[in-house]
């Protein structure tokens, strides 16, 4: 009889300290936030240009103290990097809000959507979808894991991606199917 106390005991107490784990593993993410801050991709092929212009002076010693020159962008590479689509995020499923701006940048053959000033609910196995009006999100295109539940963030598209068809942006919960907040895409 005392054996089978122990017995019990010791199961109730790993069977307790699985559930905080597992209990901690799915909660924690609704109290941590994640904050990510990309800088355009646009702006950073400028920078680099900066900086490779600035080492190959230091190489020849030719620009000493000098400001590189910045590059002149030209009407068809401001309408190349032109915001194409944008939209705001409104709340999903109720208990979980999200607030922001995405809008789509168009630099030749490459498509980047654009998070900024993302503040959304965090949750476990958050992705980032392109679904289709009416459409179900897990349907949908998946551009892979959210980076961050606040901040601005970068995601190039699959090329041939028809955003007239998958028009709605989608924070998406994969573990347990729940939208935790979307934005409709309008041409802008």
């Amino acid at each position: 009889m005392r054996k089978m106390q122990t017995t019990l005991k010791i199961t109730a107490v790993g069977l307790g300290i699985v559930l905080l784990v597992v209990g901690w593993w799915l909660l924690k993410p609704l109290f941590i936030d994640k904050k990510i801050n990309e800088a355009l991709p646009m702006a950073s092929q400028i920078e680099q240009g900066i900086e490779m212009t600035a080492d190959k002076g230091k190489e020849t010693g030719e620009m000493e103290n000098k400001t590189p020159a910045m590059p002149v962008a030209d009407k068809e590479t401001a309408k190349q990097t032109a915001a194409v689509f944008e939209g705001a995020f409104v709340d999903g499923e109720p208990g979980h809000h999200a607030k922001g701006k995405v809008i789509t940048l168009v630099n030749g053959d490459t498509t980047i959507l654009r998070l900024e000033d993302l503040d959304a609910t965090n949750g476990p196995d958050l992705h980032l979808f392109l679904a289709k009006p009416g459409g179900k999100t897990g349907e949908g295109i998946n551009l892979g894991k959210l980076k961050g539940n606040i901040g601005n963030q970068n995601y190039e598209l699959p090329p041939d991606t028809d955003l007239s068809v998958y028009s709605k942006v989608v924070i998406y919960c994969k573990q347990f199917s729940v939208d935790f907040g979307y934005s409709e895409l309008k041409k802008s």
